[in-house]
């Protein structure tokens, strides 16, 4: 059961994934410059096992679907949330929805390789 009326869901989830999205970018920048860091310490890909190979390859699909998110989910639904178009953003806020679900399964499936490849 809904707490409110889908433009007050609609507009806290606007407000909820504004903050959201700070921490994201923050997590992608600090993601990709220590694990690029790191592969320059292991001696560069060549030197890196396919387990890691593996990882980096999934990590960098889940921050482009993010990207998709953010800029061809997210900005629309800040749009439509400000033209009141209802329907059309919580179309938009289900996309969302189904695209962070998919990136937590990569994110699992990532996990997976990280402690089954080390082994």
């Amino acid at each position: 059961m809904w707490c409110c009326a889908p433009p007050q869901r609609l507009r806290l989830w606007d407000a909820v994934f504004r903050r959201f999205f700070v921490w994201v970018w923050v997590a992608v920048a600090v993601l990709l410059a220590s694990g690029f860091y790191m592969i320059h310490l292991f001696g560069g890909f060549a030197q890196l096992p396919v387990h890691v190979h593996a990882m980096l390859a999934s990590g960098l699909a889940m921050m482009a679907i993010y990207a998709h998110v953010f800029f061809g989910c997210y900005r629309p639904l800040g749009r439509l949330v400000a033209a009141q178009s209802w329907k059309e953003a919580g179309e938009m806020l289900g996309r969302i929805r189904k695209l962070i679900a998919v990136n937590l399964a990569l994110g699992l499936l990532t996990v997976g390789v990280a402690v089954l490849g080390a082994h």
